[in-house]
């Protein structure tokens, strides 16, 4: 990944955990989170595709379609839960993701936690 685009990748990987801790300070319904997180995304100016459609391809076959919660700016997937512990399942999930987009950066977050800085965990794809 060039210099810029990790400047923009952190960047906006930034400005989508400042949301949810808004998000999760002022809703207590999961499954009104996904909602309430992109209203503050827009608000907040910063680009977003809810519930975009991926294509799952295995060794060039095309096996399957998922939809990520939200895609952040075209370069950051967000997932969404509301479970008492995020676990192995849900960060493979998001690393399938990436991969079938071709990025590098995803992040997790679980509003069902507190502190809520427990709650998001960071997935990368190294190269």
């Amino acid at each position: 990944m060039s210099c810029p685009m990790k400047l923009i990748a952190w960047h906006t990987q930034s400005s989508a955990r400042r949301s949810k801790f808004t998000v999760s300070s002022d809703l207590a319904i999961g499954n009104a989170y996904e909602a309430a997180l992109c209203v503050e995304l827009a608000l907040r100016g910063i680009p977003f595709v809810r519930q975009p459609c991926v294509t799952l391809n295995y060794k060039g076959h095309q096996v399957g379609k998922g939809w990520l919660d939200i895609l952040v700016g075209d370069v950051l997937i967000v997932e969404l839960k509301a479970v008492e512990e995020l676990s192995d399942v849900h960060t493979a999930q998001v690393l399938s993701y990436l991969r079938a987009i071709g990025q590098h950066l995803g992040l997790l977050m679980n509003f069902n936690v507190d502190p809520l800085a427990k709650g998001i965990r960071r997935v990368i794809v190294s190269s």
